[in-house]
């Protein structure tokens, strides 16, 4: 089968996922083009790129973001010429995957409510910036915290699910507002005549590892004391090379909907802990809970950004639909994905 070539925009393309997605299609020769954009230069050269190191945001409305104004989007409204628009034009692009996003995974130490509401202008820029662009195709990268921790979580659940946004989980509260707002312009695009849609992809990923040598993500994403409730729950792993695969497979054929994105099997708890060489300390839920909001507060005892909750209510995501609409196979396993991420980081 033949494809037009390809003109794809990566946002965030210096952060982890980016460099691996731009790795990727770098060798695909479908890509007729692959346009960066990060505010950081990126760690290795790549081929057939035009790199931008900018901000997505214009310099107002970053300016008003700093102010801390809650209306930043009013006071500073989205303009073609301060966007990438003119960009997007230039170069012809028709996809572009967005990975930028305004906080981090990984550090709990951080104004949630000050980069959600970035976040969140962020993808009304990018949004807009496609549409007066010509883009016929988003992809966005969300998380399975969207779920939520709650008790009667399904397992697995799947992409029909409901949304929980819990506000005592500040990530999973900033990836369910962003994803429940590409949502809402995915039924907007519904709307809009054929010739003028814009197509929209969400994938929703478990944590995603693999030969990323990083200190400071390995020592947040596995903190060095683990804290259960007595229970020894499953959890779920994506390899950077099958999420890098499915991202150029959904780029190539302009796949759009809602997928979960897993790899295959589960790690349990005490196999975590064992496999990380961290401790494990298992405590009733009354005792835990406290444990663990202590530790959040003296800002000791190695917990980093650990959720009890997510031990408590594990979210075990179905991957069937992916499996059957895309015919997509992942190569690796949650524990292949986990072993080589502990191997290549010496942990």
């Amino acid at each position: 089968m033949s494809f037009s070539p390809k003109v794809v925009a990566v946002t965030g393309a210096s952060g982890y996922i980016g460099t691996r997605l731009l790795m990727q299609l770098e060798t695909n020769p479908n890509v007729g083009k692959i346009v960066a954009f990060d505010q950081k230069p990126l760690p290795y050269p790549i081929h057939n790129i035009s790199f931008y190191q900018r901000d997505i945001l214009s310099a107002s409305l970053r300016e008003s973001l700093r102010r801390n104004d809650e209306d930043a989007g009013e006071i500073v409204p989205w303009n073609d010429s301060d966007s990438i628009a003119p960009l997007l034009r230039l170069h012809g692009v028709n996809t572009l995957v967005h990975l930028a996003c305004a906080y981090s995974h990984t550090d709990v130490y951080q104004d949630w409510a000050h980069e959600a509401l970035e976040n969140l202008l962020l993808l009304e820029w990018v949004h807009k910036a496609c549409a007066a662009a010509g883009v016929r195709h988003e992809i966005f990268l969300s998380s399975h915290r969207v779920y939520g921790t709650h008790a009667d979580n399904p397992v697995p659940v799947d992409e029909s699910a409901p949304l929980w946004g819990d506000p005592g989980d500040n990530l999973g509260f900033a990836c369910f507002e962003a994803d429940d707002a590409i949502q809402a312009y995915m039924r907007e695009q519904e709307e809009v005549a054929q010739e003028s849609r814009v197509g929209i992809t969400i994938l929703r990923s478990c944590p995603v590892l693999g030969y990323s040598d990083d200190r400071f993500r390995a020592e947040h994403v596995f903190p060095f004391h683990f804290l259960g409730t007595g229970a020894n729950p499953p959890f779920q792993f994506l390899h950077e090379v099958d999420l890098a695969r499915l991202l150029e497979q959904v780029i190539q054929y302009g796949h759009e909907g809602i997928f979960n994105v897993a790899g295959e099997g589960v790690v349990f708890l005490d196999e975590l802990a064992e496999i990380t060489r961290r401790k494990l300390t298992q405590l009733p839920y009354f005792l835990a809970y406290p444990a663990a909001w202590l530790s959040a507060r003296i800002g000791k005892g190695g917990l980093g950004n650990w959720n009890l909750n997510t031990s408590r209510y594990p979210i075990i995501m179905s991957t069937g639909k992916i499996k059957q609409t895309l015919n997509y196979r992942f190569d690796y396993t949650s524990m292949e994905a986990l072993n080589a991420f502990v191997n290549y980081n010496s942990l």
